[in-house]
């Protein structure tokens, strides 16, 4: 007999097709590579991997090994970028295994990465992070000299790639532009030293929906791109894009699991925060913080059932929380928290504006126990 979760995350494949079509059109002729880390931003990395696959999908990127090792052993084939700076050599050793890109960002993690090779004699797939303005990972431009001659002289070491990762995309064109002319100037010394990757790349969703494919020579020279949440159908466009151009491809859903009758003055939840203000109908619904949904958005937000519309009360607690109801509620039925306005009257970047966050952190955080169901 199954068990049937009463919180589900309703993957859209239509709307993932429908938004990576999105990225070819803008990006012609460019490889994808997708990144699923994060269990694929919270909607499944095997399961969005899959689907990803089905849409001419073969590149992927992670953000640590244990994520790439996920997707192997669930068979996902094609190439595998850790994004991440790995330096334990048991963890480099089954990425030699496993056939995983790794990202070096200095001549330390060559000279470790390198002599690891030698040890397993094996060859590592490696991709150079140039640093261009976001300072978290990648080689200097100062630096870049140093690292190309250490990588010439290594023999188990093939550099599949070259890229960056832009800061403000999704703020101001002038700085993007202007990280490109970086990259450019980054790159030609690396190939002036010696070193020349198979490709490279550098767009993320804001390059990709700010920048334009013919924009300048890097850019047109570049093989492929890295659109994360815009394939998850958020987007990062500066301008803003009309509605039906990305769609949402997490749809939450939740059960009522209760409702009763309650009088004017009635006190709900932790700390009676909300009190009735008059006669009515409530219910509850399995949801809550423990699902990953962020109690910030107490008392804020509605959810749809029955194509009714109802406000949340009270403070959302760990697996439930408490909504206005009426007569068109009941026991059973289904409500819908946020997704495509298909199914929901928000998204996950309306919850984020309320919250004072990004959507990017409210679909990565639902939580393990929310079962991923594709429709």
């Amino acid at each position: 007999m199954a068990y049937h979760n009463p919180l589900v995350a309703y993957i859209d494949s239509h709307a993932l097709e429908h938004n990576i079509n999105a990225v070819k059109n803008k990006y012609p002729g460019k490889e994808i590579i997708l990144p699923v880390k994060a269990n694929a931003y919270g909607h499944g990395s095997v399961l969005i991997s899959r689907l990803a696959q089905d849409c001419g999908i073969t590149f992927f990127a992670l953000a640590r090994i244990n994520e790439a090792l996920e997707l192997r052993h669930a068979g996902i084939k094609g190439q595998m970028l850790v994004l991440g700076a790995e330096w334990d050599p048991d963890n480099i050793k089954l990425a030699s295994e496993y056939n995983i890109g790794l990202t070096v960002s200095c001549a330390e993690h060559i000279e470790l990465l390198e002599k690891i090779a030698e040890q397993e004699n094996t060859v590592l797939q490696i991709h150079v992070k140039l640093n261009t303005g976001m300072f978290r990972l990648g080689i200097d431009r100062e630096h870049i000299a140093l690292c190309a001659e250490k990588l010439s002289h290594c023999r188990k070491l093939h550099v599949v790639s070259a890229f960056t990762h832009f800061a403000k995309s999704d703020e101001s064109i002038e700085t993007t532009l202007e990280h490109i002319k970086m990259f450019g100037q980054s790159l030609e010394i690396l190939n002036t030293s010696g070193v020349k990757p198979d490709f490279y790349h550098l767009c993320n969703s804001g390059g990709v929906e700010n920048i334009s494919d013919d924009s300048n020579d890097i850019i047109r020279g570049s093989f492929a791109v890295r659109p994360g949440i815009m394939v998850y159908g958020y987007s990062q466009a500066i301008n803003g894009r009309s509605e039906d151009e990305l769609i949402p491809v997490m749809n939450l859903c939740s059960k009522v699991v209760h409702t009763r009758y309650v009088k004017k003055g009635t006190p709900v939840g932790y700390g009676a925060a909300y009190i009735v203000p008059k006669d009515g109908k409530l219910a509850t619904l399995a949801l809550g913080y423990g699902d990953g949904f962020p109690r910030a958005l107490s008392g804020k937000f509605p959810v749809r059932i029955n194509q009714h519309d109802y406000m949340q009360r009270g403070r959302i607690s760990m697996d439930l929380t408490v909504i206005d109801a009426d007569e068109n509620v009941h026991v059973g039925d289904s409500a819908w928290i946020f997704g495509s306005s298909k199914y929901a009257q928000m998204n996950a970047a309306d919850l984020a504006r309320i919250c004072g966050t990004i959507s990017y952190e409210i679909t990565t955080s639902v939580a393990s126990r929310v079962e991923r169901r594709v429709i």
